[in-house]
């Protein structure tokens, strides 16, 4: 977390030096769903799972109702993977996937006031990073164990990909709550890397507080 405070430090410090009308402070959960294409995903049973993110909006007001609303995220994502595996036998393994990434999306925000508050439209590209690609495998129908436990970390996808992303939301005072869903539109797959994924796209859906300064 030392290493990911400052991206979120800089986005706050920006908002204020070109004078953005709100900074955003925004936390909440999310589910990811990573769509691969490979030979062997057929025989795969992928569980979801929650993950977190927290990050830093800024709103600049372009009209009455019209803002630039671009925010930086550090986000949490988690899945489940089962699947068989031959090592002299053939194990049954689950897989427990863990990724840290930074999600930088750049929305154009429609607000339209209703009597406590305002409804928000917002959409526009994103483009994000992979900080961090964890994976542990354990083994749970096994005749004999090689290991009871494995833990990988390193890159077995391209760390850049971009997308768009679509949302909506209520704020009333200084309190927001937006719903996004970031649809990945490029693939993460790289052969160099990992040769049994062909295609690996991420989509990500997103429950955020956040809190205008």
């Amino acid at each position: 977390m030392k290493i990911l405070t400052p991206f979120l430090l800089l986005t706050f410090f920006i908002g204020i030096k070109l004078n953005a009308q709100d900074v955003v402070l925004l936390a909440g959960s999310n589910i990811s769903k990573m769509q691969i294409v490979s030979e062997s995903e057929s025989d795969r049973i992928r569980t979801k799972e929650m993950g977190a993110q927290v990050g830093v909006g800024l709103d600049f007001e372009l009209t009455e109702r019209v803002s630039f609303f671009p925010q930086t995220h550090i986000s949490f994502r988690r899945e489940k993977v089962l699947y068989d595996i031959l090592l002299i036998y053939l194990y049954t393994v689950e897989e427990s996937i863990s990724n840290y990434f930074l999600d930088v999306p750049l929305n154009f925000k429609y607000s339209l006031p209703v009597k406590k508050g305002a409804v928000d439209v917002f959409a526009g590209p994103y483009v994000g990073f992979q900080l961090r690609y964890n994976s542990s495998l354990r083994f749970i129908d096994p005749p004999a164990r090689p290991f009871d436990y494995f833990t990988f970390q390193g890159d077995i996808l391209d760390r850049i990909y971009n997308g768009y992303n679509l949302g909506f939301g209520y704020n009333v005072g200084s309190f927001m709550i937006h719903f996004t869903a970031e649809l990945g539109l490029r693939s993460m797959s790289n052969p160099e890397l990992f040769r049994d994924i062909e295609k690996a796209k991420n989509n990500v859906f997103k429950c955020s507080i956040g809190y205008k300064l």
